[in-house]
């Protein structure tokens, strides 16, 4: 079987990072899955088409210009049918209106994985909307949490046609990870610096938390447009000596073993990578209640508040600066969770019982590499 995994990119953030895993894992089970990248020439981002030729994965990176460029489209229409692509599966906005088209012109089985919508201004919600009305046209739509699936009930894709695939990590990125031998606690967050992602409520209850533990390290991983504003509010509090933003990491792992604590504090999510990752490599996990994220941060796996409660954040935090114990029974209980339930061979598992199931002839991958 030959999949494309299509997505529109401007840098290597949790989709990106799925569609990585994914390709992986189908590649381990016998799929030949290729990584196709629609870039914007204002804002060239090939960090997931670098990392898939680096990991041996056959990838494309098309340059697009503006919201919709017709040379792209004849050049994924040429890749498809010189490279034999039987099934196309997108991951966002911008791919799945490229991937219908294609799909429509070659008669091939269509699929796509929702792992959220941004409806933070008018173009966005012009987006979504677009987006909802264009899978209703698609074979199957994968949703990474049951509420992402409850948006596309709600946009009129039929209930037959979705099936909640939770993201799934490498486990064996983590297995030798390194821990930075440090005398304080370190916490650490990772996202795009855009509005929504919960990063001023973190800033803002790290004064008092400072106050009591004052050798505390505050790590903010990620670009976006609103960097700068978040980084004059560190400066305004006082704490630019604990915070320090480190822009884009390639090296996600050693992030990840720099800090002790993670912190999600987004307002909206579907399931995100990061969370994934940090309880995969040990990590204490405090986040929102939103998305799918209460499906792997329970009680016994790590600490959940109301989003934008930033009284909440704080009350979590100062429970885990103070408690080692709670903080390594998490963490274990944690990295258990995530081994059980969310690995990237069982979602790569899922994915290829999809595609079987909806190709209308005899696939080249036998049934019974399906776990």
């Amino acid at each position: 079987m030959r999949v494309l995994q299509l997505i529109s990119t401007i840098g290597y953030y949790g989709a990106e990072n799925a569609v990585f895993n994914l390709a992986q894992s189908l590649r381990d089970k016998g799929c030949h899955s290729t990584v196709a990248t629609l870039t914007r020439s204002d804002r060239h981002s090939r960090e997931l088409y670098e990392a898939a030729k680096q990991a041996g994965l056959p990838a494309v990176d098309l340059c697009c210009s503006g919201r919709f460029d017709y040379r792209a489209l004849k050049k994924l229409l040429a890749f498809v049918s010189e490279h034999q692509i039987e099934v196309i599966h997108s991951h966002n906005y911008k791919s799945n209106t490229y991937a219908w088209i294609v799909a429509r012109i070659k008669n091939l089985p269509l699929f796509a994985t929702c792992h959220n919508w941004t409806r933070t201004d008018k173009m966005l919600r012009l987006y979504a909307a677009v987006d909802h009305f264009l899978l209703r046209g698609f074979d199957h739509v994968a949703a990474v949490s049951q509420q992402v699936a409850e948006s596309l009930y709600q946009a009129g894709v039929h209930r037959e046609k979705v099936s909640v695939v939770a993201n799934g990590v490498d486990l064996r990125r983590f297995e030798t990870m390194e821990i930075a031998a440090n005398d304080h606690i370190t916490i650490g967050t990772a996202s795009r610096l855009v509005p929504g992602k919960g990063i001023c409520d973190l800033v803002s209850v790290a004064p008092d938390l400072l106050r009591e533990y004052p050798e505390t390290q505050f790590l903010i991983a990620g670009e976006g447009p609103e960097k700068q504003n978040f980084e004059e509010l560190v400066r305004k509090l006082g704490i630019s000596r604990n915070v320090t933003f480190l822009g884009f990491q390639s090296d996600m792992k050693k992030f990840y073993g720099a800090i002790d604590i993670f912190v999600l504090p987004s307002h909206n999510e579907g399931l995100p990578m990061t969370i994934l990752e940090a309880m995969a490599g040990g990590r204490t996990v405090v986040a929102t209640r939103v998305g799918g994220i209460p499906q792997v941060v329970r009680e016994s796996t790590g600490i959940l508040y109301a989003p934008g409660k930033e009284q909440e954040l704080k009350v979590a935090l100062q429970r885990l600066l103070r408690d080692s114990k709670l903080r390594g029974l998490l963490a274990r209980e944690g990295r258990q969770f995530i081994a059980r339930n969310h690995s990237a061979s069982m979602m790569a598992d899922q994915y290829m019982q999809l595609y079987l199931n909806r190709i209308p002839y005899q696939s080249s991958v036998p049934a019974r590499s399906i776990a």
